[in-house]
């Protein structure tokens, strides 16, 4: 193209879906509203910011509790980013930091009367997570964040995140 033009894009590693353009700042993902799925001393996390109402996110909080049942050595921690759910659901389920009220929103699509059990909340957490969104360009749920910071969109099966989670 003889350097009279721009390529802009983002660039996928076919094998896998995995955008390798665009990695985030691990230290700046918030450190409040994150619910912790699996063993809390795992070696590795990922990090996952869904919405209950989504059901790409729904599927993929499927996979990820088979995963962490099967596999004592990766956590997951969801933030619940608010694109089609309530925040006021989104701060409380994430100040609850009860991973079985996470699954029976992801269930009811966040219309589970057990729901109503849940304490109203600060909306310090879900601001954090929407900023952090807004910051790193996480424009659409469910995006997973690999422990180099690289951002992965959409459901995986647990054999595919198992994949992605291999060089950590």
């Amino acid at each position: 193209f003889s350097k009279q033009y721009l390529i802009a894009g983002n660039i996928i590693r076919i094998r896998d879906g995995a955008d390798v353009s665009h990695k985030v700042n691990l230290s700046e993902i918030p450190s409040e509203g994150g619910i912790v799925l699996g063993n809390l001393e795992a070696q590795v996390t990922l990090y996952v910011f869904s919405d209950v109402r989504c059901s790409h996110c729904r599927t993929l909080h499927t996979n990820l509790e088979t995963l962490v049942q099967e596999n004592r050595k990766v956590n997951v921690v969801v933030y619940l980013l608010p694109i089609m759910m309530d925040r006021e659901l989104a701060a409380a389920l994430g100040c609850s930091g009860s991973a079985e009220m996470l699954s029976a929103a992801y269930v009811s699509g966040g219309k589970s009367a057990k729901l109503d059990d849940l304490e109203p909340c600060s909306m310090k957490g879900v601001e954090a997570v929407e900023g952090f969104a807004r910051k790193w360009q996480l424009r659409s749920t469910p995006s997973m964040i690999l422990p180099d910071g690289q951002v992965v969109r959409g459901a995986r099966s647990p054999e595919q995140i198992e994949e992605l989670l291999k060089p950590f």
